[in-house]
């Protein structure tokens, strides 16, 4: 199980999330920080599998506190969830090994922490400019996924819905739901975001800015 430290000065958030959290096998919430002193300092004190921050918690440089947790503890995963999209480039420059919008749904937020290592760098949603996804380097051909399953997961990155899917492919709706389940079976996940990370974790499609 990851211990997760949460940083949000905004409290009914922190609540809800929390309340998220409790039904989460994999992640436990250990402590909650408000502001940059007690991030850096909770975070040497607990040390955390995973940091989740708010963009604008109050402090002057926010790039500089997570450039210091990310220099002095490389293996946590730094992940930013925020309203505002204006920093995105700075928060990845800096360390962040994700960078989500908090409009996206739960759930989606939760396949997206789950699936993110220390070795990303991520944005969602996908259209964000400017950056470019890296991720750990293990070759397609270890997950077995063909170049169709390949040319379909990286549609759905783009946003692209099954309609949509099989007239740009030219094939049938229920085709593409049939590659679907095999992609979702073979990379171990339930839903399109979270196949989406693996795969983009794994190397197995790139996200281009």
């Amino acid at each position: 199980m990851k211990k997760v430290l949460f940083v949000d000065e905004q409290e009914l958030f922190c609540e809800g999330f929390l309340t998220v959290f409790k039904f989460q096998k994999n992640f436990e919430v250990i402590d909650i920080a408000s502001n940059w002193l007690e991030t850096l300092t909770k975070t040497e004190d607990l040390m955390p599998d995973v940091v989740i921050m708010d963009l604008y918690i109050p402090h002057v440089n926010w790039v500089q506190t997570i450039r210091s947790i990310k220099e002095k503890f490389p293996y946590i995963i730094l992940i930013v969830l925020t309203i505002h999209k204006s920093y995105m480039r700075e928060v990845i420059q800096a360390g962040a090994n994700a960078y989500i919008t908090k409009d996206i749904p739960v759930v989606d937020i939760l396949a997206i922490i789950e699936t993110v290592s220390k070795k990303s760098h991520l944005t969602y949603p996908f259209h964000f400019d400017h950056i470019s996804s890296t991720s750990d380097q293990d070759d397609a051909e270890n997950y077995l996924l063909t170049k169709r399953e390949i040319e379909i997961l990286t549609l759905v990155s783009k946003g692209f819905q099954n309609k949509e899917i099989a007239t740009d492919l030219s094939i049938e709706i229920p085709t593409v739901n049939n590659h679907l389940y095999n992609i979702y079976k073979k990379l171990k996940c339930s839903n399109r975001t979270e196949a989406v990370f693996t795969a983009v974790n794994r190397g197995i499609i790139h996200i281009n800015s």
